[in-house]
């Protein structure tokens, strides 16, 4: 008799355990796509999410095609997830004629620091970090030729059932023909949940230099966002150069999926 009360209580609590890692997770996807900043949400343990997209970015006389900018997230711990970033195979047209093949991959961890909205003080953000390196295995005409280490720090803001807000500050260590060069970049992005399927973003970011001799650049930039199920999104974005040799303008689209 004591068994069966034993066994019941066990069976009990595992499925209690399992109700409420269900409930922890995010009822739709939520990718970091298609905004240049970064969320704070984690991939829960045990699954896997894989994001991907085309970006077409006019320069002055450059033209560039970026397909791929494909990112692979799991879940390693309820608050971490470890991150593949396959990035893109490159067409890049310019007066000089067309370079092309793949850029460097990347290796990142995200870690959340902040627990759920329900356990801060109001008004604090939720907080994650990310660390991250590009590894040197891109095509020749596309490769930075080095590891290129980045910090990022992301932060979120849950302002209403129909608004996010968001923000990054990230530092990066970067080449550029065997020149090594800091670069401080700062974004902030507003979400919008028009329904439970349908959003959009606003968003505004910069860098302190893209090159070695480089100035800053701006960019803004505005998307949509359509959940077509619980683990499938799809998404576009339009942007316009801001001040400095940033791209003229860019266009992009793009999916995720979670397993």
């Amino acid at each position: 008799m004591h068994r069966r009360v034993l066994a019941l209580a066990l069976a009990g609590f595992a499925c209690g355990a399992l109700l409420a890692a269900q409930e922890a997770e995010p009822d739709r996807i939520d990718p970091e796509r298609p905004d240049f900043t970064n969320g704070t949400g984690i991939v829960a343990p045990g699954r896997v999410q894989v994001e991907t997209g085309y970006t077409f970015t006019r320069r002055g006389d450059e033209r560039r095609h970026a397909l791929g900018e494909a990112l692979v997230r799991a879940g390693v711990a309820p608050q971490a997830e470890a991150r593949l970033v396959l990035n893109s195979y490159d067409w890049i047209d310019g007066p000089d004629g067309r370079r092309q093949g793949l850029e460097d991959p990347a290796l990142e961890v995200k870690v959340r620091l902040t627990g759920e909205a329900e356990h801060r003080p109001p008004g604090l953000p939720a907080v994650a970090l990310f660390l991250a390196t590009t590894v040197p295995a891109g095509a020749r005409p596309i490769t930075a030729d080095a590891w290129q280490p980045t910090a990022k720090l992301a932060l979120g803001w849950h302002l209403s059932e129909q608004l996010d807000l968001s923000s990054n500050l990230a530092y990066s260590r970067l080449a550029e023909d065997g020149r090594r060069f800091g670069q401080a970049a700062a974004s902030l992005s507003l979400g919008v949940s028009w329904t439970a399927e349908l959003g959009s973003f606003f968003e505004v970011y910069g860098f302190s230099q893209e090159s070695a001799d480089g100035a800053g650049t701006a960019y803004v930039d505005s998307g949509v966002t359509y959940a077509v199920s619980r683990d499938f999104q799809v998404d576009a974005r339009v942007g316009i150069g801001l001040r400095g040799a940033g791209p003229s303008y860019f266009a992009g689209l793009g999916a995720a999926v979670r397993w």
